[in-house]
């Protein structure tokens, strides 16, 4: 009798405690998708002002890692404010971060720079954006085949359709869209991977440029910005919770 209690109350105890552990982790993970943005606005609005010691501006510091690392084969060309971005051995700097020696411009460029060098040694950057395409399409059938699964399945459970087969092709359905949407989530994380690596290499080609205290805050800022990452795979995930804003998982 006692041991039938004592296995009662432990199966009571790690339900609780795998309660508040889901808990928590929903806690952390709608705070991670409420406030990165903020935090990483905060971050930039900080450290924009503050400019490197090293006296040079961003497009020397392209010219020279271009020189040193790519030969001098990598395209520069201009975009947007805050369209910062890196395509197919083309670097897309603002005229305000290429003219510019602030921490923020710098951290911005090695990273996009990161890219560039990522694209160069392997393939998983060409891939990774073969396959984002890949997820919008996907995206475009998830909706329905959750809808027609559902619709199937409940027809014969509640046996408007009598047919047993219906409700399987209704389950294998929406086994489907879980498989889409598993894939969307292994692409969201390899895709904040490839963001970490990128950063880690822009930092690499920083350190002959900075001192070890404005290295440190330029990881700071690439950090909050892959952060930003992570808070739009939370509100993909949780915005069925109508606790954060609503993301499509397969963007």
């Amino acid at each position: 009798m006692f041991i039938l209690l004592y296995n009662k109350y432990m199966w009571t105890y790690i339900l609780i405690g795998v309660g508040v552990g889901v808990g928590l982790l929903l806690c952390f993970a709608l705070a991670v998708a409420s406030f990165s943005f903020s935090n990483f606005k905060e971050k930039q609005k900080e450290l924009q002002t503050k400019s490197i010691s090293y006296g040079i501006t961003v497009s020397e510091f392209i010219k020279e890692v271009n020189r040193q690392i790519f030969g001098g084969q990598l395209h520069r060309t201009f975009c947007e404010q805050d369209k910062d971005h890196y395509s197919s051995n083309v670097i897309s700097l603002s005229v305000s971060t290429y003219n510019s020696n602030s921490i923020v411009s710098f951290a911005t460029t090695a990273h996009e720079l990161g890219h560039a060098k990522q694209d160069y040694s392997t393939k998983k950057l060409q891939t990774l954006w073969k396959l984002k395409n890949s997820s919008r399409v996907c995206g475009w059938f998830f909706m329905p085949l959750i809808v027609v699964g559902f619709v199937l399945s409940l027809l014969t459970i509640f046996q408007i359709i009598q047919q047993q087969f219906v409700f399987y092709i209704g389950v294998g359905i929406l086994g489907l869209a879980v498989v889409l949407l598993l894939f969307s989530i292994f692409l969201k994380i390899k895709e904040i991977s490839i963001e970490k690596e990128a950063s880690t290499i822009g930092l690499q080609f920083l350190k002959s440029f900075m001192t070890e205290k404005e290295l440190k805050s330029c990881k700071d800022f690439l950090d909050s910005a892959r952060f930003t990452y992570w808070a739009a795979f939370f509100r993909g995930l949780l915005g069925w919770t109508f606790l954060t804003n609503k993301e499509s998982m397969f963007k």
